[in-house]
């Protein structure tokens, strides 16, 4: 019983630890994590992606602060205070090579804009929003929520 309980105190001490450098290290992570997710939309956006802040918000959720994606012509597309992503645990941890494949759910904040427009041709804005791939790989699949979000539609005259 003495030596379960010297166990539980060494493995108690090594993750308080644990938690403690990563908590040091957090900011670096996370600023690395943002200059990874506005590269990652240069390469899959046509247009930009701008987010002040990305942060860890819970047990794999991650926070990004003040987001904007803007069209290849600089129209707000899309705006928000905060963007929380959910990722799935087992698909983050055994698909690495595609981290998009690990976002489960996306929740955009309340007081969220979406600005949708149809051009002349009846093709939306968002239709032009991605880069064109024949990568499978770079499919997105998870579940958006909008709550209490403004969603502005125009259509062409």
């Amino acid at each position: 019983m003495k030596k379960f309980k010297v166990l539980a105190i060494a493995v108690l001490v090594a993750l308080g630890a644990g938690f403690a450098v990563l908590w040091h290290y957090m900011p670096e992570m996370m600023a690395f994590a943002r200059q990874e997710i506005l590269k990652q939309a240069k390469e899959t956006v046509n247009g930009a992606l701008y987010i002040d802040q990305v942060r860890l918000s819970g047990f794999f959720k991650v926070s990004a602060d003040n987001v904007r994606v803007e069209d290849k012509a600089g129209n707000t597309v899309f705006q928000s205070d905060t963007v929380t992503v959910s990722m799935s645990i087992p698909t983050f941890l055994f698909n690495t090579s595609q981290p998009v494949k690990a976002i489960s759910t996306v929740d955009l904040a309340k007081g969220s804009i979406l600005n949708l427009y149809m051009n002349e041709q009846q093709v939306w804005n968002v239709n032009e929003l991605l880069i064109p791939s024949d990568d499978s790989s770079t499919s997105f699949g998870a579940l958006i929520k909008l709550n209490d979000a403004t969603v502005n539609i125009e259509l062409p005259d």
